[in-house]
C-alpha cells in the first residue's frame, strides 16, 4: 500500500474509527521512538553526552531548570500548564522505574 492510498483510506474513516486509528498510531509512533532510544542507548550513542552533562553538573556549570509547560488545558494531559522543576536532572533513576526493564 502506498502512502497516498493510506492517506485516502484514513480520510474515509468514520469519526469513531478515525479516533481509534489515531490512538493506535500515536502509540505506535511512541513505541517506535522508545525502541530507537533503547537501541541508541545500548549502542552507547548517549555516553559522551552523558559524561559531559555529568562533568558540567559536578563542576557547577548547570542551572536548575524550572518552567511551566504549555498552559493549554486538555483533559488528556492533566499536568499541562503545571510548573516543572528538575531538581537533580543527572541523578540516576531507579531501575524499577523504567518500563523497558519490565
Amino acid at each position: 500500500m502506498s502512502v497516498q492510498e493510506l492517506e485516502a483510506a484514513v480520510a474515509q474513516l468514520p469519526k469513531e474509527e478515525l479516533a481509534r486509528f489515531s490512538q493506535w498510531f500515536e502509540e505506535y509512533i511512541a513505541d517506535e521512538w522508545d525502541r530507537q532510544i533503547e537501541a541508541d542507548s545500548l549502542a552507547g550513542r548517549f555516553d559522551a553526552a552523558g559524561k559531559r552533562a555529568k562533568a558540567d553538573h559536578e563542576a557547577g556549570r548547570c542551572t536548575p531548570l524550572s518552567f511551566a509547560a504549555d498552559a493549554a488545558s486538555d483533559s488528556r494531559y492533566p499536568l499541562r500548564g503545571t510548573p516543572v522543576t528538575l531538581l537533580s536532572p543527572t541523578k540516576p533513576v531507579a531501575d524499577a522505574d523504567w518500563e523497558a526493564d519490565r
